[in-house]
């Protein structure tokens, strides 16, 4: 689904924090939306989490570096990680370059599938309403 002039793939789950979920079987890829990279800028630099770590719904998952801004990124869900994408270590602007995809930041092993039900779905009219409000709070930065 396109909402303005940004991607939102229909079978991804979404926070309110920009980030993006995709759920196969009991893993779930955890990344940063199409309008979340672009309100970053370019990132330079990605702290990625240890594999293994127990990880809370809410906690900082990754923290993000770009030019002119760093920030924390929470997790989605709670779970173990079980896989970190190391490419970002030499190109953190993959996140920039290909969201949905090379971008990706870890892969959760779920512990608590029920909190499915908080995140949004692109076709949720509070999801559209959600990044109308944003990309109207931030025009001047994108």
């Amino acid at each position: 689904m396109r909402i303005e002039e940004y991607e939102f793939p229909d079978d991804l789950y979404y926070d309110n924090h920009h980030g993006w979920l995709r759920v196969e079987g009991n893993v779930a890829t955890q990344g940063l939306t199409d309008l979340g990279q672009r309100l970053a800028k370019k990132l330079i630099f990605v702290d990625l989490p240890r594999l293994g770590r127990a990880i809370s719904r809410g906690d900082t998952l990754v923290s993000v570096e770009s030019h002119k801004w760093v920030g924390r990124l929470p997790a989605m869900i709670s779970g173990t990680v079980i896989a970190a994408n190391n490419e970002l270590e030499w190109s953190a602007d993959l996140v920039n370059t290909s969201p949905y995809e090379a971008g990706w930041l870890a892969k959760l092993e779920l512990t608590n599938p029920a909190e499915l039900e908080g995140l949004m779905r692109s076709q949720d009219p509070k999801f559209a309403e959600f990044v109308r409000t944003e990309i109207e709070k931030h025009k001047k930065v994108l």
